[in-house]
């Protein structure tokens, strides 16, 4: 995250905040709880987290179409224009990572990673 933090601190998001911006824009919209287990945050510290995007203007909330009862989480058009501002200087770090990393050993890690989210969301 060192890599990152700068890119995050001058846009004035924290790294929880760009997870949820990040899942947000790549599922489009989403419950509460499935949003939750996509940025890996637990869902009292993502109530929070939403409250203060939503105050910023950054995340919409609508009601489900479906079930009067949910309520469904998606960027706004200012919200969209920040991940795009932050998710190519985010990519480029990425991509600088990945270019410096042996790509076997990168592979290897990203398979840990998986293994290691899938078994933390099973002990759930």
């Amino acid at each position: 995250m060192e890599s990152f933090r700068p890119i995050l601190k001058s846009n004035n998001v924290t790294e929880q905040q760009w997870r949820v911006i990040r899942a947000l824009f790549e599922m489009g919209e989403s419950n509460a709880q499935d949003l939750a287990k996509a940025s890996s945050i637990l869902s009292p510290s993502l109530s929070r987290i939403i409250s203060r995007l939503l105050a910023d203007g950054i995340v919409s909330r609508l009601v489900s179409p479906d079930d009067q009862r949910e309520t469904i989480l998606k960027l706004s058009a200012k919200g969209n224009k920040l991940h795009d501002k932050i998710g190519g200087p985010v990519e480029k770090k990425y991509s600088e990572i990945q270019q410096r990393m042996c790509p076997e050993r990168l592979a290897t890690l990203y398979e840990l990673l998986n293994e290691l989210t899938e078994v933390n969301s099973n002990a759930s």
